[in-house]
């Protein structure tokens, strides 16, 4: 049997995106079967442009509206984006506001504030990070196979970095900071992960983090020349059939 993987699109560097661009689309689930293991209907789903809570009856008891608007501020306009995804089997969500403050003409950013909110059912939220923000090429929190465990991309003063954590929001490894984000993965099993940034001037680099080891390698982007980095849920990381690196193979002895 071919072991769980999780095929990384090829990726090609890219620059921060401005207030202006559209949201990357997000995979929609279609499927309402009951969820969890007690058969449960209450879960999350994700539509075209909104996100879904069904409580435990199986009725919509909440919808939350995703997109990007234009409001007007006290100092000027306001871009406000709303980003949102359920987990597989619709056990978590989350939620990414992100509010642009313009001047008058619309000419300079003024400030920006940001927020992800991570939801369980009936809507509690379980934890919260102000200093989330999505990377170039993807979203700001990807889930593992069964929802329990992500990878937040997080924006801090000092760079960006990327957060290991379950769905209470313990946190198992973080790693940076990068100068850019391109696009961040995650392995099915959430033990595994990816993120790939970028520096001005210099090739891409790819840096593969083990939540198991708290290893993190970073390997040129430019070692994927047989086919984009495929991570698998062993921890082994492939271009096309070569294998470039194994996160979970034990460290060499000490000299």
């Amino acid at each position: 049997m071919i072991p769980a993987a999780l095929l990384l699109a090829g990726l090609c560097a890219a620059q921060d995106p401005t207030p202006e661009e559209e949201p990357a689309p997000i995979p929609v689930q279609t499927s309402t079967a009951p969820v969890g293991s007690t058969g449960a209907a209450e879960r999350w789903v994700r539509q075209a442009s909104s996100l879904l809570r069904y409580d435990a009856a199986g009725d919509l008891a909440e919808e939350v509206g995703l997109g990007r608007w234009e409001e007007v501020g006290a100092s000027g306009p306001v871009t406000r984006q709303l980003r949102g995804d359920a987990s597989p089997g619709g056990s978590f969500a989350w939620t990414f506001e992100k509010k642009t403050f313009w001047n008058a003409s619309k000419t300079k950013i003024l400030t920006t504030e940001r927020h992800l909110r991570f939801l369980g059912r009936g809507a509690s939220e379980l934890w919260s990070a102000p200093e989330a923000d999505a990377p170039s090429s993807g979203e700001p929190v990807v889930f593992s196979a069964d929802g329990e465990t992500v990878l937040a991309a997080l924006r801090r003063p000092e760079g960006w970095w990327v957060s290991m954590r379950t769905y209470i929001g313990n946190v198992l490894m973080e790693a940076g900071p990068f100068p850019s984000l391109t696009s961040t993965a995650l392995a099915p099993g959430g033990r595994f992960a990816l993120a790939r940034w970028t520096e001005v001037d210099k090739s891409a680099t790819h840096s593969f983090l083990s939540a198991v080891s708290k290893k993190r390698v970073d390997v040129p982007s430019d070692s994927f020349l047989l086919g984009p980095a495929e991570l698998r849920d062993d921890g082994k990381v492939y271009s096309g059939t070569k294998l470039i690196l194994d996160l979970a193979a034990p460290a060499p002895p000490a000299p």
